[in-house]
């Protein structure tokens, strides 16, 4: 019996600090995923540069020799770009977004924060209130409610909550 409620008594205890924990994992997974569209973003783009060099190249094997120097450094330029495109996955940028704040307001949060939702901006000259647009690296963007569309830098604001 007094197992029973010692596991009972125990249950509320273990979940009071689970809502921290999940802010800060849902924060490390929005990194992630910032850094891998990062990564994506360099790769195709390093990737179509050398797709393109290598008929240039050819073609001047054929014509010019001009153009197949102009072909064999643009193929080396993209192959650098896609090399370069893994630094998305170093410790780094990995840990760098979570050192300058970026996410500090949302691990002050009691509640998540989603599109649509009803939010409260405060600067350092004003109080903003509207809904909600999207947020990205360093920024985040809200409809007020005049209907003007407005982007705040997370390192200018004082605080980020949603009104209910």
């Amino acid at each position: 019996m007094k197992n029973i409620l010692f596991f009972f008594l125990l249950i509320p205890f273990i979940s009071i600090g689970q809502d921290k924990e999940i802010v800060e994992l849902r924060n490390e997974i929005s990194v992630i995923k910032e850094n891998l569209d990062s990564h994506h973003k360099q790769f195709k783009t390093g990737l179509i540069i050398s797709i393109v060099a290598v008929p240039v190249t050819v073609i001047g094997i054929f014509t010019t020799p001009v153009l197949t120097g102009i072909g064999g450094i643009a193929s080396l330029i993209g192959s650098i770009i896609i090399i370069d495109s893994d630094k998305w996955f170093g410790e780094k940028l990995m840990n760098g977004s979570k050192k300058k704040g970026i996410y500090q307001l949302e691990r002050e949060q009691k509640s998540q924060i989603f599109a649509g939702d009803k939010v409260e901006v405060v600067t350092p000259f004003k109080t903003i209130t509207g809904t909600f647009i999207s947020h990205g690296k360093e920024r985040f963007s809200i409809r007020t409610t005049q209907g003007k569309e407005k982007v705040f830098i997370y390192e200018n604001i004082k605080s980020l909550s949603k009104v209910e």
